[in-house]
């Protein structure tokens, strides 16, 4: 340019252009900033000596450089940028921008706006790294927690949903479910289905909703110990009341994520995401023991039916062993597990704060883990006698370990296939008439197996779940 003006940063300023254009008239400047006279001048130049004597431009690139690689890791804003000490980053709105601008005067730190979402930050030359450490931790702690904010608001957006749309979404899945039922009764002989059902041998049936009770217990017992020591729970009330929360929730949403939520209501002192990860720690258990021994059934059910080599079965084995004795390595230290895999997956933001999540809640126990593992394997076997003596309810067939084995497989099937229907109807009774069948068994009897351990341990607790908790409400 032929023409420049300069100011604000020196409290002087200049007018800067090629001598030709220089005013004739004699007359002040930098009026605003600065006086325009001598002293004021004076002071500039010694500043400039200052800079100059003092490497403060190169010293400002260095810092400017290191404010910036911090501010890249941060995944919550974006476009960060910058020259030297005069830094800038960009929020998802103006709206976002400016809380995050409030909150940050809250806690100590001074940023401004700029532009339509912007956040601009310009500290002074004079600035240390022990400064910038501060002003970054309270920068990150600002957003995080503009970010719960915003979580808890998509929480309660998608709470209104759910209430206000849970007709259409029970509708939704009460159809898939329904097609799911029609297909198989559509393959099966719905007469035969109803002379089944009339002649089964209700004393085992009465013997497997008995068990529903030790079902229960086993459930609520991992839920007690997860919630007193990974959530610091105390009141047994809350605890049962919680678990309550999540049989009624879970019945009713595919593969029972319902129950997360459910268990999340009653513990509002506890923050979500530590109510949910406890809650999958709780599943977990019983997910490995359901995984672990699915695959061993799965791996001798191919072996014994379909003749698959023994070259391919063997090294399936071998993986399914050491597998084993990984799980068995974990739960004698859990704790230094967690920490290594947060440390693998550091740079990996999503994943890390999921993993960082589960970590907080003090899994750290081995007396904890090897309690729910036990409890877990006595609920898994639980079970498969509930569903074995169905089977041999229905079929008046008593081949009680060849039931099991097929029950296990069922089990398996139906946690590693995701499902989208109402109580993950359909798919359980799918895997059941599939997995049944080398036994002898008719289909018509696996169906009607199936159906009733859905009916026994899933409907009804969550109808007695439904129960306590409109006669808590009426109290």
């Amino acid at each position: 340019p032929d023409v420049f003006s300069s100011a604000k940063g020196l409290q002087v300023g200049a007018c800067v252009a090629s001598k030709s254009l220089f005013p004739k008239e004699v007359g002040a400047i930098s009026t605003t900033w600065g006086g325009g006279h001598i002293l004021d001048l004076s002071l500039g130049v010694k500043i400039i000596d200052i800079i100059k004597k003092e490497k403060l431009l190169v010293r400002n690139r260095k810092i400017g450089a290191y404010v910036l690689r911090g501010l890249e890791g941060i995944d919550s804003i974006t476009n960060q940028r910058g020259l030297g000490l005069m830094l800038a980053f960009d929020l998802q709105n103006a709206k976002v921008r400016d809380n995050v601008v409030i909150e940050s005067i809250r806690r100590g730190l001074i940023v401004l706006g700029a532009g339509d979402k912007s956040i601009r930050i310009i500290p002074p030359y004079i600035i240390h790294k022990e400064e910038i450490e501060e002003g970054a931790k309270n920068l990150y702690s600002t957003l995080n927690k503009i970010k719960e904010n915003k979580k808890a608001k998509f929480r309660e957006i998608l709470l209104h949903f759910a209430i206000n749309n849970k007709k259409l979404l029970i509708t939704l899945k009460l159809i898939i479910a329904a097609g799911l039922i029609w297909y198989l009764i559509y393959k099966l002989d719905y007469n035969e289905i109803i002379l089944s059902l009339e002649n089964a041998n209700y004393y085992l049936i009465g013997f497997v909703i008995g068990l529903m009770m030790l079902n229960l217990y086993l459930q609520y017992r991992r839920w007690e110990l997860t919630s007193k020591l990974l959530l610091n729970q105390s009141n047994n009330k809350k605890i049962f009341q919680s678990f309550i929360y999540g049989i009624s929730a879970g019945a009713f949403t595919p593969a029972r994520v319902g129950e997360y939520l459910g268990r999340a209501m009653v513990y509002k002192d506890k923050p979500l995401l530590h109510s949910f990860g406890a809650t999958f720690l709780d599943k977990f258990f019983l997910l490995i023991v359901v995984v672990f021994t699915g695959s061993i059934g799965g791996v001798l059910f191919l072996s014994i039916n379909y003749h698959v080599s023994n070259i391919i079965i063997a090294p399936l084995f071998i993986v399914l062993f050491l597998l084993l004795i990984f799980f068995i390595v974990v739960l004698k230290n859990p704790r230094y597990w967690f920490d290594n895999i947060s440390v693998r997956f550091k740079k990996y933001k999503k994943v890390n704060t999921g993993i960082e999540r589960i970590n907080s809640l003090n899994f750290s126990k081995t007396k904890y883990a090897n309690e729910m593992l036990i409890i877990s394997i006595l609920h898994f076997i639980t079970i498969l006698l509930q569903f074995a003596l169905l089977v041999s309810a229905f079929s008046f067939k008593y081949n009680f370990l060849g039931y099991i084995w097929a029950g296990s497989l069922m089990l398996f099937v139906k946690s590693v296939i995701p499902s989208i229907s109402f109580g993950d109807l359909g798919v359980r009774e799918a895997a059941a008439v599939f997995f049944l069948l080398p036994f002898g068994i008719s289909n018509v009897s696996a169906f009607n197996a199936s159906i009733f351990l859905f009916l026994i341990n899933i409907l009804l607790p969550a109808i007695l779940g439904l129960f306590f908790l409109i006669k808590r409400n009426n109290v």
